[in-house]
């Protein structure tokens, strides 16, 4: 049974009402041993039904399990995947489900819900919780700065400098802070001062060129530095789309809010980057997808991808293990 309610924030909730009560097991369910795992068959059985409710998409079993109550290692992988992929506060996936811990919780809390109906209007409702985001990257920033004078161990840097943009010597910190405090910057007059007559966020139309199913938001590399056209009033073109703006996709429109905030950055910041500083997805190097390529990008390649500039503010208000679909 699915309980559906409009919220106030534009966001229609979908639920799946339990049948009975919360999921709760009697002890752990996975790949340990005795006596932490005991994968009682009740205990077991219950794990694969909460895993098969979640689709492939939201780090559910790839074919759906079978509730026989044996953890096997189908069962095992699956426990695995979903950590990876849907779980969020765990350090590495041990394919094990506590009796109450992160996994448990997340599989409690049921399939990502939110269903974005009016994604436009949420972006802008959300602008005031971005702007907090960025200012608390702003004061990190600045923080990171003044320590580079102090003596060890108070001149000690936040770690999510040297985490996200690979800064290794006190020299690349000096002149990496300054350039990720621009971007920033143009972030914060982006969304704070809207020059009249441009639209900040729109859904993007249906079977648009360039735009994939995979897509969360699409936008142009410097788009909101784009002048408008004296004649045609409006920027330049490309394929039909509007230069100028932030696209929206259906699969955009099924995140949680926080996930949705993390894309508005991710995409801003290649909205406003510009003047001999283009800020593109290298290599595909995703935080979220492709951890390795994140981490093998040096310094200069970090200051110019997009993805480091939404996964340092996320890190400094303790949201750096964020995850977003696939």
């Amino acid at each position: 049974m699915m309980k559906l309610s409009l919220q106030s924030n534009f966001v229609d909730r979908e639920e799946e009402v339990p049948p009975d009560k919360p999921l709760a097991i009697v002890s752990a369910v996975g790949a340990g041993f005795p006596p932490r795992c005991l994968n009682r068959p009740d205990d077991v059985r219950k794990i694969q039904t909460a895993l098969n409710r979640f689709s492939p998409g939201e780090g559910g079993p790839v074919e759906k399990l079978v509730a026989d109550g044996i953890a096997g290692k189908l069962t095992k992988a699956a426990i695995r995947r979903f950590q990876t992929e849907a779980v969020s506060g765990i350090k590495g996936a041990d394919g094990i489900v506590d009796i109450d811990g992160p996994t448990i919780r997340r599989l409690r809390a049921g399939p990502a819900a939110a269903v974005i109906s009016n994604a436009p209007a949420v972006f802008l409702a959300e602008l005031p919780g971005l702007i907090r985001t960025v200012t608390a990257a702003q004061a990190a920033l600045s923080l990171a700065s003044a320590r580079l004078d102090l003596p060890e161990p108070l001149g000690s840097v936040p770690s999510a400098l040297e985490k996200h943009f690979h800064t290794k010597t006190a020299s690349q910190k000096r002149s990496t802070i300054p350039i990720v405090q621009r971007v920033y910057s143009r972030i914060q007059a982006a969304i704070g001062h809207l020059p009249v007559g441009r639209v900040l966020a729109v859904d993007a139309p249906p079977g648009a060129p360039g735009i994939v199913a995979a897509d969360l938001m699409v936008t142009f590399a410097g788009g909101f530095n784009l002048p408008f056209d004296p004649v045609t009033k409006r920027v330049r073109q490309w394929e039909g789309l509007d230069t100028d703006r932030i696209y929206i996709t259906p699969k955009g429109r099924r995140m949680t809010l926080e996930q949705f905030r993390y894309c508005m950055l991710h995409e801003l910041a290649h909205f406003v980057s510009g003047d001999g500083l283009p800020l593109m997805d290298h290599d595909f190097a995703y935080f979220h997808i492709n951890r390795k390529k994140y981490d093998a990008l040096d310094n200069l390649l970090c200051i110019r991808n997009a993805d480091c500039y939404s996964r340092f503010a996320f890190e400094v208000i303790g949201r750096g293990d964020l995850k977003l679909p696939l």
